[in-house]
This record gives C-alpha cells, structure tokens and sequence, in this order.
C-alpha cells in the first residue's frame, strides 16, 4: 500500500498551519488551501482503499475455511470409496446359485406370450358398469358377477347344494329318488360349443401340441 498520499498531508497540513504564524499573502494562502485539498482527496482514496483491503482479508480467510471443510469431505468420500472398493473385490462375484443351468427355447416364449396376450387386458368397449361390453364373447375372462353366477361355472355348486338339501329332508312318499335322475333334472341340456366362446383360462391348448408334434 502506497503511504506516500499520508505523508503530502501531513507535509500539506504544516505549510498551511505555517501560513497563520507567519506573514503571508493571501494568494499564497489559496494556494496552499489548495494543495491541502488535493492531499485530503489523495488521502481519502487512500481510506478507501484501506477498506477494499480490510474486506478482501475477511474474505480469504471464509475462503480459507471453506476449502478446509470441502478438502476435509472430499477425504471422507475419498475413504468411503476406497473401503467400497475394498469390500467389493472381497466380495465372492463367483456365485451361480441365481443362474438357471436349463434352457428355454425361444419358440415356447413366443407361443406363451402369444396365448396370454389376449387376455392381459379387457376388450375394447368393456365397461360393466354402464352396460357396455364391446366386442366381449361369451363366458369371457372379464363377465360380472350376476353372469358368473348365472354361467357354468357356478353349476356344479349349485347342484352339490341341491343335493345336500334333497338328501337332508327325508322324502314322505313311496317314490324311490336316485341321486342319478335328481342331477338329470337339476342339470341344463348341454349346449354344443358355439364360435368366439371362451372356455377358460387355461392356456394349455391341445391342438398346439398335437400340430406340433406332427
């Protein structure tokens, strides 16, 4: 820093205390009314620059600190993974158990993800709460319940019902009931398959194997 402006005042300051003691004229008492202006001016830079220094110390030293605590997390994380490093080449990567020894060929992927894709979601249209069932067959994956109930799937327990009921209240007539013509006449004529029926869930399809084996 550049104390020269501190010394031009002082030396400024004794000349015009000067002129007050001794005999002078007043253009030379401008003048050095002058000079003590511009030293003041010079001075008060002088200041400001002080300042600038003053805050730009405070400043490294945050700095400072700073790097300490960020040089200090940084060999944390450094030693954290260098023990990760460590544990991992201890660590036995040799394991099969998870490895499956047979193989599946790739046609029998393509056959079971071309059964099951139909029924991973509902058709077009279906929306049994407002009635609507789009382009549903019949008996498919997705009826309600008053159809299922109604359906095939729920006759043998209806006839298992029956029975029990039948057999539980003793008959009072004569008549001989075998338990072969009460399931005639509790079981609906079978009807013949119709086409677009759904007749399960099974993707089991015997015709496939049979192709291909052929």
């Amino acid at each position: 820093m550049n104390c020269s402006a501190f010394d031009t005042l002082a030396t400024t300051v004794t000349a015009f205390c000067n002129l007050f003691i001794n005999p002078s004229t007043p253009t030379s008492i401008l003048i050095q009314t002058i000079k003590l202006l511009e030293a003041n001016a010079a001075f008060q830079k002088l200041l400001d620059q002080l300042a600038i220094h003053q805050r730009n110390i405070i400043r490294i030293k945050v700095l400072i600190d700073e790097t300490s605590a960020l040089n200090q997390q940084i060999d944390k994380c450094l030693h954290y993974l260098l023990n990760s490093r460590q544990r991992l080449h201890e660590t036995n990567l040799s394991d099969k158990t998870f490895l499956s020894a047979e193989k599946i060929p790739h046609t029998m992927l393509l056959d079971y993800a071309a059964k099951i894709s139909k029924y991973s979601l509902a058709p077009d249209g279906y929306n049994p709460a407002k009635g609507l069932y789009g382009t549903t067959p019949a008996y498919f994956p997705w009826p309600p319940e008053d159809a299922m109930r109604k359906g095939v799937l729920m006759a043998p327990r209806v006839e298992s019902n029956l029975l029990k009921k039948t057999k539980s209240s003793p008959v009072k007539n004569d008549i001989h009931v075998n338990d072969s013509d009460l399931i005639a006449q509790i079981t609906p004529p079978l009807k013949k398959p119709e086409t677009n029926v759904f007749m399960g869930l099974d993707l089991y399809d015997p015709k496939d194997q049979n192709e291909s084996n052929h």
